[in-house]
């Protein structure tokens, strides 16, 4: 069991010590005269930018989401009109498979507007 852990930790190691050599990232990077790291700047830099990124797609996605939902009502409530005429003009069966299907796809269209706003959360 310790040569497990030994072994498991030795290559946690030389994997951590080459991932730090492609950042090139020197031994005493902290310089207490400074007062910070640059390494921890130059990280919340591009973490700040990331942040700023995933700000832009949540907006193009929330504006998109905006349009298709309001075009998705309005062909809802024309399918509901159609349906109702045809229940109206004497095809009944036409008019309510019609109706229903609108009915299913606007629930269907809501579960994905309801999707898209928790995945949004979550990555905020």
């Amino acid at each position: 069991m310790s040569r497990f852990v030994i072994t498991s930790l030795a290559g946690w190691l030389t994997t951590a010590q080459t991932a730090l050599a492609q950042f090139n990232v020197p031994a005493n990077r902290f310089d207490p005269a400074q007062g910070t790291d640059p390494n921890v700047d130059a990280f919340l830099r591009d973490a700040s930018r990331l942040g700023a990124l995933i700000d832009k797609v949540v907006d193009i996605i929330r504006y998109i989401q905006g349009y298709l939902l309001g075009i998705g009502g309005l062909i809802m409530v024309l399918f509901l009109v159609w349906g109702g005429l045809q229940y109206i003009t004497g095809q009944a069966e036409a008019g309510k498979k019609t109706i229903v299907a609108t009915i299913v796809g606007g629930v269907i269209a809501g579960l994905a507007v309801a999707i898209i706003n928790l995945v949004i959360f979550l990555i905020q």
